[in-house]
């Protein structure tokens, strides 16, 4: 089982029924204030809990989301298998805890980019992304830092352009001289768009 909840299985044989009801626990471990790391599903989700994060002991749980949304800012695509609801929601951290994802290459659309991906914390029905996350692809990891529990995701990032900033903004050549210009493409947050897709014309 990879959900909690609760299942009725149910026997038969002729008129007569019995029932056995099973009750399936999220993955959950106890961490001290020391700290420590949660492994699930033999390393595709870990949580490392730093000294200090936890004011007393609790217990931490791990377990897949559903119907969550397929899509994020922009043009943003879920990598499948990859959401999870860490718990419980109303813990207080008092330090960051690192989420880590481990992903499949092959779960990944055929236009997408490893180094693109970022973890992602559902709001509401809304993705918004990690500001701090990164992503390694040689390992097929994705790693972020938070402060709080809920439900979070890998995504392949891609926000449309809220801006486009060329730097420098004016200049003089002469005839026959270079000049090299530099072009940041902004998310409406203000954060980078990586990868950017970028048309230069000269009028």
């Amino acid at each position: 089982a990879l959900r909690s909840g609760v299942a009725v299985v149910e026997a038969r044989a002729d008129d007569v029924r019995g029932d056995f009801v099973l009750r399936v626990e999220p993955f959950t471990r106890e961490v001290g204030v020391e700290g420590g790391q949660l492994s699930y599903r033999d390393g595709l989700m870990s949580i490392v809990v730093p000294s200090g994060a936890l004011s007393e002991a609790a217990a931490v749980s791990i377990e897949e989301a559903d119907d969550v949304p397929e899509e994020g800012p922009g043009s943003s695509l879920l990598v499948p298998g990859t959401a999870y609801r860490f718990g419980p929601e109303d813990l207080e951290l008092e330090k960051p805890v690192e989420i880590r994802f481990r992903y499949q290459a092959s779960a990944l659309a055929p236009d997408a980019d490893p180094s693109r991906l970022r973890v992602h914390g559902l709001a509401g029905d809304a993705w918004l992304p990690l500001e701090h996350s990164e992503a390694s692809p040689e390992t097929s990891t994705v790693s972020a830092w938070t402060t709080s529990f809920g439900v979070y995701s890998v995504l392949d990032y891609r926000p449309a352009a809220a801006s486009v900033i060329v730097t420098p903004w004016e200049s003089a050549v002469g005839v026959g001289e270079r000049l090299q210009l530099h072009v940041a493409v902004l998310a409406a947050s203000g954060q980078p768009v990586i990868a950017p897709v970028v048309e230069w014309r000269s009028s």
